[in-house]
């Protein structure tokens, strides 16, 4: 035989790894479809607490995935538009927290004093849970000024 000759080994292992690969993102799949179940089931302010912790921890991948699956369940469920909504607002709010931290404290307290009024109630909390879990200690100390005046 040939180097280059393909043998029927060759094309099992490669069948076999295939089904391995895609067996895996199967089960991959599966078990991201029972974590959303569980978020969905969730009460409210449960799951909104569980998405202001995990989503900042996510790269741009992995938002992007989960975000794809919210918005599935969100064309049937009322509950995964909230959370889609909420998380949407987590991730505006992480990219807020990063603008607002290369200001002085004095002047993020006063800019972000101008932009709560300025949003509704979950892009509020978004933007303080923003502040509150970042792991900037400038952060932390905005929303001390904030919350101690």
């Amino acid at each position: 035989m040939a180097d280059n000759d393909i043998s029927l080994g060759d094309v099992l292992g490669f069948i076999a790894s295939t089904a391995l690969l895609f067996g895996a993102a199967y089960v991959s799949e599966k078990l991201e479809e029972e974590k959303m179940d569980k978020l969905l089931a969730m009460p409210t302010e449960q799951a909104i607490a569980s998405l202001a912790a995990s989503i900042p921890p996510m790269n741009n991948d992995t938002w992007q995935l989960f975000q794809s699956r919210l918005q599935r369940r969100a064309q049937q469920s009322n509950q995964a538009r909230i959370l889609l909504y909420f998380a949407q607002c987590v991730v505006r709010a992480e990219h807020e927290v990063q603008q607002i931290i290369s200001y002085s404290i004095s002047d993020a307290v006063e800019i972000v004093r101008g932009l709560l009024p300025t949003k509704d109630q979950f892009q509020q909390l978004a933007l303080l849970l923003g502040l509150k879990t970042s792991q900037d200690i400038k952060a932390r100390s905005i929303l001390g000024h904030l919350l101690n005046s």
